[in-house]
């Protein structure tokens, strides 16, 4: 099958990071796929309305079986859904107005379009039913399926724990207005006072990894390493060498 990808947000966004991957499986079970390159956000959110002619001008004279969007910003939308003579696939992973101060006019502007897709897929059981009651879209287009983990590169007999007297805790994730690593920073500043064993290692990119370093450096915490992006086969050996993992998120309506 030949697959067309397209994502709603920039390059350098876990978003469009997360489909790189999602287009990588796709290929593994034997697809055609063509997910389009972005390009790196801009500000004053530019980047929404000069990527719309840009997808529409690399996509819409091109064959496809499928398109998959990903996220329900009319940028990606418009052009995934003038494909004729195609399978429309729409992906929901969150609700991206949930960030934001203007939640109520964001919607307005992504809502409408959902109904339009063949298919829906989304993650949870909150967005499947919000896309089922308030999007009033049927339940028979809609699909909730789990989040992906390759368990093969988690395998602990590939990893051998470094003998050390120090402690490591370790924080992987897109560095991104999602991972609001503030109150984490504070706390760790708190924890290397009083705790001299311990290390801190940051994993992953994104468009915050440089405001968390200065955070870092500003609060006097010494002994933190920010990874930067790495490929999950490494990020997998850093959790291998951890004491203790962070999973956090900020509590918003996303």
């Amino acid at each position: 099958m030949k697959i067309l990808m397209i994502c709603s947000l920039a390059k350098g966004t876990g978003a469009y990071l997360r489909g790189s991957y999602f287009a990588k499986s796709l290929e593994g079970l034997g697809n055609e796929v063509d997910y389009v390159k972005s390009f790196r956000r801009l500000p004053l959110e530019f980047y929404y309305i000069l990527s719309l002619p840009y997808y529409l001008f690399k996509t819409l004279f091109r064959k496809y079986d499928a398109v998959i969007c990903l996220k329900t910003f009319p940028n990606a939308t418009i052009p995934s859904l003038l494909k004729k003579d195609t399978i429309k696939i729409i992906d929901i992973d969150d609700l991206d107005s949930g960030f934001s101060k203007l939640s109520k006019i964001i919607e307005k502007f992504q809502d409408p379009f959902v109904k339009y897709f063949d298919l829906v897929t989304v993650h949870n059981d909150e967005l499947y039913k919000r896309v089922t009651q308030k999007l009033n879209v049927p339940k028979e287009k809609v699909y909730r399926i789990e989040q992906g983990v390759r368990l093969d590169i988690f395998d602990k007999n590939k990893y051998k724990k470094k003998k050390t007297n120090e402690k490591t805790i370790v924080y992987a994730g897109h560095l991104s207005r999602a991972s609001d690593l503030d109150y984490i920073l504070l706390i760790f500043s708190e924890l290397s006072k009083r705790y001299k064993d311990l290390k801190f290692n940051i994993v992953g990119g994104g468009v915050k990894l440089e405001d968390y370093k200065k955070k870092a450096r500003k609060l006097g915490i010494k002994k933190i390493e920010f990874t930067g992006y790495l490929p999950p086969e490494k990020v997998a050996g850093q959790v291998s060498q951890a004491d203790a993992c962070i999973v956090y998120y900020p509590e918003t309506e996303a």
